[in-house]
């Protein structure tokens, strides 16, 4: 008994065990027969295309195929114009989703693009405003460079004519001194040639009672 169990199991649920998410619809052919089905769509809210016999209850079904259900030849005819709708619309269906995959993989590639031109964009910014402070610290330390030389060659300059005024300074004080020299000097000659002249007129006075 469990085995028969298990077989009719099988039978009914094995197609669907290992489906990932619910179908789009529900092909039924004979819908007597396969009542269960029927109400297990209808409870899922499951479209239902079926061939509809006249012993059958059109309500629950959403796509009605009007046919007779006992049939082989009619059966097959039926069948194969589903699997050529089903087999069209699945190429469709592939072709658009090959499509929108394009689509998706040419807008992230785009996208990618964007961003990597975009930080592309910063890191040239970012190195131009590096470039551009090390450009302006260079400059500031050149004119820092360029005002200490000057205060240098400044400061240079007044030592150089505080030099010269001192040396001039001190040539003149030597050649005052100098003359000041020469003029005791030519002052002591003077006194000493008019002493010099004084003294052989006087003698000759003072001889002359000696002479009587």
């Amino acid at each position: 008994m469990l085995r028969r169990e298990l077989t009719k199991l099988e039978k009914n649920l094995t197609g669907i065990a290992d489906m990932d998410e619910r179908p789009g619809a529900v092909f039924i052919i004979d819908v007597c027969r396969e009542l269960n089905a029927v109400r297990e769509a209808s409870r899922l809210h499951i479209p239902i295309v079926a061939i509809t016999d006249t012993n059958a209850n059109p309500d629950p079904i959403d796509y009605v195929i009007p046919g007779n259900d006992d049939s082989v030849r009619g059966i097959e005819l039926i069948v194969n114009g589903i699997v050529k709708v089903v087999k069209a619309a699945n190429d469709e269906y592939s072709r658009v989703a090959a499509e929108a995959k394009a689509k998706r993989d040419a807008e992230r590639a785009a996208r990618e693009e964007q961003e990597k031109a975009e930080r592309a964009a910063r890191k040239e910014k970012a190195a131009a405003e590096k470039k551009a402070a090390a450009e302006a610290k260079g400059g500031e330390a050149l004119k820092a460079v360029r005002a200490k030389g000057s205060k240098s060659g400044v400061s240079s300059d007044v030592k150089q004519i505080a030099r010269k005024a001192k040396e001039a300074a001190e040539a003149k004080a030597k050649a005052e001194l100098a003359a000041a020299r020469k003029e005791k000097v030519e002052a002591a000659q003077a006194a000493v040639n008019a002493a010099e002249a004084v003294a052989p007129a006087e003698a000759p006075a003072a001889e002359a009672p000696k002479a009587e």
